[in-house]
C-alpha cells in the first residue's frame, strides 16, 4: 500500500513537472524570445535638412527624433547611415533595460560629427 503510494505521488510530481515545463515552451518563438515581448525596430526618414530615426514597438512610432541627441541646436543627421546607427544604438539600449539616451561620447563612439 505505501509502495503504490509512493508511486502515485512520483507521477503526479513527474507530471506537474513536466507540464510546467511544456507551457514555458509554448509560450516561446522559435528564436526563443517570449511571445509575450516587445518587438523592437528601427526606421529612418528624411528631414528638412538631413536625416532622423524612429524606433517602433511593435510596429507602432515610440520614439521619433529628428534631430541628433545631445547636441545643441537643431541638426539633423547628416546622413542615413549615422540616423540607423543611433536608431539601432537605442535598440540596444532599451533591451539591456538601459534608459534610451544618447550621449556625446556615444556619438563620438559611432563616428557621428556633432
Amino acid at each position: 500500500m505505501i509502495r503504490v503510494l509512493f508511486s502515485v505521488i512520483i507521477i503526479i510530481c513527474l507530471f506537474i513537472f513536466f507540464g510546467c515545463n511544456i507551457k514555458k515552451q509554448q509560450n516561446l518563438d522559435k528564436d526563443g524570445s517570449h511571445k509575450d515581448s516587445v518587438k523592437l525596430t528601427s526606421a529612418t526618414f528624411k528631414t528638412e535638412n538631413g536625416w532622423g530615426y524612429m524606433v517602433m514597438a511593435n510596429d507602432s512610432i515610440f520614439i521619433k527624433q529628428p534631430i541628433i541627441p545631445a547636441v545643441q541646436g537643431l541638426k539633423s543627421f547628416a546622413t542615413e547611415t549615422d540616423a540607423a546607427k543611433v536608431g539601432n544604438l537605442i535598440i540596444i539600449k532599451i533591451k539591456a533595460h538601459q534608459k534610451p539616451i544618447i550621449s556625446i561620447e556615444d556619438l563620438k563612439a559611432l563616428n557621428i560629427p556633432e
